[in-house]
């Protein structure tokens, strides 16, 4: 707002603001900016521009806040997995089942699957990559485990044990589970390498 009695006055340097946001920034500057014509103004006219301008500055501090609490949240939220499992895995070699001198050898795994999530979970199929002594991979599809698609409750466990033949005393596996929640939603629960070997052939 300019007086008819100020044309071509320019007031010197005036104060900056702190940069809060854009919208308190350009508050703070109009008001500093109107100070030098505040003894030309009425002064309740004054007064009620400085009140909306206050009022300004107060909805610009808080939306920001706003706007930084919830990008924190939602950094925080996405950081912990939606669907957690926890897997155990215990080996053991086959002895009474393998012939080594025609390149068998067969081995037992154990698996542990527990929903640490606080969903209910059950699994639907399972993804094997099974790699021998010579770097040759086998890939496995199934439906379940031991033909069971186990339903966990949260904190809740399944416990199984199969097998696998290898044509080396040596080798490793590892894949994932597919698992469905009750409300349709899918995901993958990964299973770790883990190594498959006759007793003292890792040292």
């Amino acid at each position: 707002m300019t007086g008819s009695g100020l044309s071509g006055f320019t007031p010197k340097n005036p104060p900056q603001p702190p940069p809060i946001s854009n919208l308190s920034r350009s508050a703070n500057k109009l008001f500093n900016a109107r100070r030098p014509y505040c003894r030309y103004i009425n002064l309740e006219v004054v007064d009620a521009v400085n009140k909306a301008i206050d009022s300004i500055i107060i909805v610009a501090k808080n939306v920001h806040k706003l706007s930084h609490n919830h990008y924190s949240h939602s950094i925080a939220m996405n950081d912990k997995p939606a669907h957690e499992t926890e897997i155990d895995i215990e080996t053991r070699y086959i002895v009474e089942q393998s012939e080594p001198e025609k390149e068998r050898f067969v081995f037992a795994y154990t698996i542990t699957i527990r929903n640490k999530s606080e969903t209910p979970a059950r699994l639907l199929r399972r993804h094997w990559i099974i790699t021998d002594g010579n770097g040759n991979v086998h890939e496995i599809n199934g439906e379940g485990v031991v033909g069971e698609q186990p339903y966990l409750k949260p904190g809740e466990g399944f416990r199984y044990t199969s097998g696998t033949v290898l044509p080396t005393p040596l080798g490793s596996m590892h894949g994932s589970y597919k698992m469905i929640t009750d409300d349709g939603h899918e995901f993958d629960a990964a299973i770790p390498t883990f190594t498959l070997s006759i007793p003292n052939t890792l040292h």
